[in-house]
């Protein structure tokens, strides 16, 4: 979390086998086949991600020819099995309550002020831990309307339940 872009490049040169002459950048390629370059001190990448968005290290050559890939706009209708027929919704309720905690409790009032007053205020402070919790809730919002999409037509007021039921 705490690791700029440029370290994280160094951290992956070993593995890319890539020389120390050769420029890198950390890339995020979106869905929509948007490519966001990471500024080198840009810190808490993981937590400024788009949904169905991956990341890349590559030279700064190769950055005009990434693609998005192929599972990156979501699962096919066809080969979609839902985790919400087998597990019941009180168990649910019970994990995403225990993962929500966690992210809550770890979330510092001073991230909340940094939030509000103006990150610009605050140089130096990420709130990482409240950018979590923030995505969390965005992820969780988004795979409840992706379940209830992808849901069979026939299936889809009992998938809607087990969603009210959770929220319960």
């Amino acid at each position: 979390m705490d690791k700029t872009a440029t370290e994280i490049c160094e951290l992956a040169r070993n593995r890319l086998r890539s020389s120390h002459h050769d420029e890198l950048a950390l890339v995020e390629v979106k869905s929509s086949g948007e490519k966001v370059v990471f500024y080198d001190g840009d810190v808490s990448i993981p937590t400024m991600l788009s949904l169905n968005s991956k990341l890349y290290v590559v030279s700064k050559d190769e950055v005009d020819s990434l693609v998005p890939q192929l599972d990156q706009n979501g699962p096919l209708e066809s080969v979609h099995a839902s985790v919400m027929e087998y597990v019941s919704s009180h168990e649910l309720a019970q994990q995403l309550l225990v993962l929500h905690t966690q992210l809550f409790e770890a979330t510092d009032e001073i991230e909340l002020v940094t939030q509000v007053i103006g990150r610009d205020q605050f140089p130096g402070r990420v709130p990482s831990n409240l950018d979590l919790l923030m995505r969390r809730f965005n992820e969780v919002q988004y795979w409840a309307t992706t379940e209830v999409l992808l849901s069979l037509p026939q299936k889809r007021v009992t998938t809607l339940r087990k969603f009210i039921k959770i929220a319960m």
